[in-house]
C-alpha cells in the first residue's frame, strides 16, 4: 500500500506478458487507481522514443488469456479470480474443502483435460477445457 505506482518492463521478447503473476499485479494497479509506467529497451512507452513499434503493439493486443504461469494451478487461481469466478479455487484438487497439496506446497489441478478449441496459450499448448 506504500507504492505510488507500477513499473512494467517489457523486455525484447515481452516475457512479462506472458506471465499470470504480472498480469495479476496489474489488475490490482488498476483496481486501487495507481499510476503503471511501462518501459522498453528503448524507454517509457508514450515517450518521443517510444510511439510504435512491435513491443508497443505487444502491449496494445496483449491478451490475458494467453498468460503462463510456472503451476498450472497458481495460472487456474490467477485466471479464475480474473475472471471473477466466485470460488478462486474452482478447478483445484480438493479433499473435504482443503486443497490437496504434492510435495507439501504445490497446488494440483483437478481437472486436467485439454479443450478442444483453437485457443491457444504463449507456450503454444492447448488451453484447458475448464477455460474455454
Amino acid at each position: 500500500s506504500l507504492a505510488e505506482a507500477t513499473v512494467l518492463v517489457v523486455d525484447r521478447d515481452g516475457g512479462s506478458l506472458t506471465r499470470a503473476w504480472c498480469a495479476l499485479e496489474l489488475y490490482f494497479t488498476q483496481q486501487t487507481g495507481r499510476q503503471l509506467d511501462i518501459f522498453t529497451p528503448a524507454g517509457q512507452v508514450g515517450s518521443s522514443k517510444v510511439t510504435s513499434g512491435p513491443l508497443v503493439q505487444a502491449i496494445e493486443e496483449w491478451d490475458v488469456r494467453r498468460c503462463e504461469a510456472s503451476q498450472a494451478a497458481d495460472r487456474r487461481q490467477i485466471m479464475n479470480f480474473l475472471a471473477g469466478v466466485e470460488d478462486e479455487m474452482q478447478g483445484l484438487k480438493q479433499d473435504g474443502g482443503n486443497l490437496v497439496l504434492l510435495d507439501g506446497w504445490r497446488k494440483q489441478l483437478d481437472d486436467v483435460t485439454l479443450g478442444k478449441g483453437t485457443l491457444r496459450r504463449s507456450s503454444g499448448e492447448k488451453e484447458w477445457a475448464y477455460e474455454e
